[in-house]
């Protein structure tokens, strides 16, 4: 298997980088926010409750076949892909 070292490091660097980030935020979890509780005793009525299901869960639908076919990305292009080849 192919090896991306640079790669592998800036990875590693982004996920040291949000970890530190996470760990200093004062509100770490959504629950414990003052404006969603807010949002919820004034609105939303409960958590999983009807209008909090309507107007905050959402549906995927894959859209990518309208972007058109992008010949230039391909695994052999891509720096992250096994399939990676090195321009000479």
């Amino acid at each position: 298997m192919l090896k991306l070292p640079v790669a592998n490091k800036v990875k590693g660097e982004r996920i040291e980088g949000l970890y530190n980030w996470d760990s200093n935020m004062k509100l770490r979890s959504s629950y414990e926010n003052p404006e969603i509780k807010d949002a919820y005793a004034n609105f939303l009525e409960k958590p999983l409750g009807h209008i909090a299901h309507e107007l905050l869960h959402t549906t995927y639908v894959d859209r990518s076949g309208d972007l058109g076919a992008r010949k230039d990305v391909t695994p052999e292009t891509c720096p992250t892909s096994p399939k990676f080849k090195k321009p000479e």
